[in-house]
């Protein structure tokens, strides 16, 4: 059983599709992924346009990977900022802040937690965030954890969405 596992686990890194790409409302998008956990308190923040070009579903797998993470540190409060980047030239460039309020990461692992089948976690098989990392790398974009998390949570991850991320004409309010 361990060993079947292990092999669809090593599938999933190794044979990721291309992207398809397509006009998202990172709104919708958000109240979408948003209302597949309500037992979490959300808090949600939009500071730049409403759409990319993204491939949504893997985007959200992302998501999914990250929040499943979260809820498995006891995280019962999420919060997601959406920002443009400092600098980014005509807006082009977003980055998404996803925070909870777990159980932080320890610091001895810190260094590990992108590598490949390394978990903490009894019944973990160690690929959640590094299919994120891929995923986001598919997407021309990057996954990180940040040195100090967003106010009152004690974990964030940045995801960032490169120029080369062509932006649509929609606005949030």
């Amino acid at each position: 059983n361990h060993l079947n596992t292990f092999v669809d686990s090593y599938r999933k890194l190794t044979q990721l599709q291309s992207p398809v790409l397509k006009s998202t409302s990172l709104s919708e998008f958000m109240a979408e992924t948003t209302s597949l956990y309500p037992e979490i308190k959300w808090e949600t923040e939009c500071k730049c346009k409403d759409g990319i070009m993204t491939d949504p579903v893997m985007l959200r797998q992302v998501f999914i990977n990250i929040i499943k993470n979260a809820i498995d540190a006891n995280a019962n409060r999420m919060a997601v900022n959406i920002e443009e980047a400092e600098g980014s030239d005509k807006n082009q460039q977003i980055n998404i802040y996803i925070s909870n309020n777990g159980t932080p990461i320890p610091a001895d692992t810190l260094s590990t937690i992108f590598v490949p089948f390394f978990t903490t976690k009894r019944s973990g098989t160690g690929i959640g965030l590094s299919l994120c990392q891929q995923i986001m790398t598919r997407l021309n974009g990057d996954i990180m954890l940040c040195d100090s998390p967003k106010n009152s949570y004690t974990t964030t991850f940045r995801l960032c969405m490169p120029s080369n991320c062509k932006i649509v004409h929609k606005y949030y309010n």
